[in-house]
Order: C-alpha cells, then structure tokens, then sequence
C-alpha cells in the first residue's frame, strides 16, 4: 500500500473517530466547546485536508451553512484550520509532483508458496522497481518553479531555430481590400 494511499486511511480514521466523540456529545453549546477543543480544532483540519467542502463539513457537523457560518466569524482559529487542512492537502500534492519528476523507487513484495513433502514453505520476494521522472511534471515544475531562468532558455533554443526562416509582410490600406 502506498504511503499516501495510508496516509488518506489514517486521516479519514481519524476524521470518524473525532466525529462519533463529536456525535455522542449532548447539546449545541457542548458540541460548540468541542470544535474550539484540540480535537475538534484537528478534526476541522483533517475534513478540510480530506478535501470535503464547507457545506459537507456543516453537514458532517450537524450544522446548518448559516450557523456554522457565524460560528466560525466568531471563532477564527477554526477558519485557520480549515486553511491548514487545505494547505496541507496542495502540499501533499507538490510532494508528489516532485516525486513524480524526480523519478522514485517503489518496493514490491511477492509472496511464493510451494509444498515441499507436505509442509508448505513461503519464499518471500523484494523487488526494488524504478519508476523513471515523468518529462510532463519535469516541464511543469520548470515552467513554474524556475519559470524566468527556464523561459529564457527556451526562448533563446526557439531563435536557433528559426533562423533559416524568411518572414514577408503584406500592407494593407484597407480600401478595396488591398
């Protein structure tokens, strides 16, 4: 299982663990107090970084849009959650970018079994595979990393290019088509 395939399992273990403490709290000031809590506090992070929206958390919560509205006007460190959650989520995004075009190494496990005079043996295989960088997220990160170093250099690769080319221009008047 890939760490960012376990890392989505754990937040959303996570995010059902917080919401069935939020479910079995009485009352509407309770509840209240528990969002302002550290848990509840982790709990609005960890829906925002699982990239559920503002109506689907009010949801989640058993709010409506308009009250926990107000409530977060109120209680500003939840709306810096919610950023938290949501800049935590592109950053898990630019890792993987870069991994992708920085090229990585993914182990693979194979699991053999055989019977050998009726007692079965497992034989246990790693295979180390190399994915290779992806030229797209390599032009990607370029374009927008390093965009002013990497234009100038393309632009000055294009004029090598072009060279050879003669360029005619055509003036108009206007009048008559001509």
């Amino acid at each position: 299982m890939s760490k960012q395939v376990l890392q989505k399992t754990i937040v959303q273990k996570e995010i059902d663990e917080a919401l069935i403490k939020y479910s079995e709290i009485q009352g509407q000031e309770n509840r209240e107090a528990f969002l302002l809590m550290s848990d509840g506090l982790k709990l609005i992070e960890n829906m925002s970084r699982d990239n559920r929206s503002f109506v689907e958390i009010a949801i989640d919560l058993k709010l409506t849009q308009v009250s926990m509205r107000n409530f977060f006007d109120e209680h500003p460190e939840l709306q810096d959650r919610l950023e938290l959650g949501s800049d935590k989520k592109f950053k898990d995004v630019e890792r993987a970018l870069f991994r992708s075009a920085t090229g990585y190494d993914v182990e693979e496990i194979h699991l053999n079994q055989r019977t050998v005079g009726g007692r079965v043996i497992e034989n246990k295989d790693i295979y180390t595979k190399k994915i290779p960088p992806n030229p797209y997220s390599i032009q990607y990160l370029l374009n927008n990393k390093k965009k002013m170093e990497y234009k100038k250099e393309q632009q000055q690769s294009n004029l090598s290019d072009i060279s050879g080319i003669k360029v005619e221009f055509i003036v108009s008047d206007g009048i008559n088509g001509e």
